[in-house]
């Protein structure tokens, strides 16, 4: 599912999008900046005005706005169709960015009896183990350093 304007009468991208037209300034090597706060209450709006597909829930959807004005300030003017085309590439390739699984071994102290052994909190999961930690961990106890786990790339 594409990434669209969202349809209400009331919302018109091109109002905003002239605006920041009219505030942009392009150095000659090609880097885009914006006058005053005027940017900043327009790019609320603009990403207002955006309807992202459930599929882009963990997305940081002002990141992505502004990444594809920011595209195209640099070469021409700011136009609906040209932002929404760059707004779906940009998810594109953000869909199509692999997501790795990581691990964070830690230490806290807690009294028990403990609340919860396991929690999942948003696609992650949380164990809290009495004792040692699992031994598929134990060869990198050498990387831990006042209780601090350092490499959390595990």
């Amino acid at each position: 599912m594409r990434v669209k304007w969202k349809k209400n009468k009331n919302l018109n991208p091109d109002v905003i999008l002239d605006k920041i037209n009219s505030i942009k300034t392009v150095s000659e090597d090609k880097k885009v900046s914006y006058s005053a706060f005027d940017y900043q209450y327009a790019m609320t709006a603009l990403v207002n005005m955006v309807n992202f597909p459930s599929h882009c829930d963990g997305f940081n959807h002002e990141n992505i706005v502004s990444r594809a004005v920011s595209e195209i300030a640099k070469d021409s003017t700011l136009e609906k169709n040209k932002v929404m085309d760059t707004i779906n590439n940009i998810v594109k390739t953000e869909s199509s960015t692999r997501e790795h699984k990581y691990h964070m071994l830690t230490s806290l102290s807690l009294a028990a009896p403990y609340p919860f052994k396991r929690i999942s909190l948003e696609g992650s999961l949380i164990r809290i183990l009495d004792g040692d930690y699992p031994k598929k961990y134990s060869g990198r106890l050498d990387n831990e350093t006042d209780g601090a786990y350092i490499n959390s790339h595990v």
